[in-house]
């Protein structure tokens, strides 16, 4: 996908943050692909029969939104210090349309490496919190697809955000419903954590909780994707003795491919 076109690609789907990168980690992607330096891939899930959008982007929306708020002039190349040159032209503080003609050239030429996939979920995905206990439960043990978002939604009046371990407290001991959901998905479904931070504090309290819940011989076992250069064996050994939770190393190699077959492998296994 070439830089300069911004095709059909809805960058706000139901499930998505809005913008979330400040202008600093934006000017360093402009200055990468100036450079002629890979970035990762862009993740996009086809629409099928919409004539707005093509696709969905899946994972990847912020640099998306850096690369075209850059092509339509929208982001000045401003950083804590000055960009420095590149082939004799300068590029700090500059726009797309104050750049040398060979760095413009090179910069819509860039090719944007993406993978697209096709799903049979609808779009009309229901998006849940802590707070839609009824419709978590017809729809677990239905095994209807959803989306959790267990800190609360921002985009919905009235739900309130999960911002500390108190509040994250409160929710896991005060509010029964949701805790007897929790512990119901832990107990009946082997659950994969992917992206998200292990050593997190509400993390942590959640998966303390459900260790407490259960024998340690009962309940599934679960999984955590972890940096394999940012583990090490004792840590994978506490994990699992501790928590039933089995991490799964992967390598920082080449944007993180194992990663990408990891999940393709999981998908055969569970179709």
């Amino acid at each position: 996908m070439r830089v300069e076109r911004q095709e059909r690609i809805n960058l706000n789907p139901q499930w998505q943050r809005g913008p979330a990168w400040k202008t600093p980690r934006q000017v360093l992607l402009i200055d990468s692909i100036l450079r002629g330096m890979d970035i990762p891939k862009v993740y996009l899930r086809a629409r099928a029969g919409d004539v707005v959008y093509s696709h969905d982007a899946v994972d990847g929306q912020q640099r998306l939104r850096a690369i075209w708020q850059f092509r339509r002039g929208d982001l000045k190349l401003d950083y804590f210090e000055p960009l420095p040159d590149i082939g004799g032209h300068p590029i700090a503080g500059l726009t797309y349309a104050q750049l040398h003609v060979d760095l413009r050239k090179r910069f819509d030429d860039f090719q944007v490496s993406e993978r697209a996939y096709r799903t049979k979920v609808d779009d009309d995905v229901s998006v849940l919190t802590y707070k839609d206990e009824g419709e978590l439960q017809r729809r677990l043990f239905n095994h209807e697809f959803f989306i959790l978002k267990a800190h609360g939604d921002a985009q919905r009046a009235g739900n309130g955000i999960i911002l500390t371990e108190r509040d994250y407290r409160e929710i896991l001991y005060r509010q029964r419903a949701y805790q007897h959901l929790l512990t119901a998905m832990f107990s009946m479904f082997s659950v994969v954590f992917i992206g998200a931070s292990m050593n997190d504090s509400e993390m942590r309290l959640l998966l303390n909780y459900i260790a407490d819940a259960f024998p340690q011989d009962s309940g599934p076992n679960h999984y955590a994707v972890v940096v394999q250069e940012e583990i090490t064996s004792v840590e994978q050994e506490r994990w699992f003795k501790d928590l039933k939770v089995q991490l799964i190393p992967v390598s920082k190699a080449d944007h993180y491919a194992e990663l990408t077959e990891f999940l393709i492998t999981l998908k055969a296994a569970t179709v």
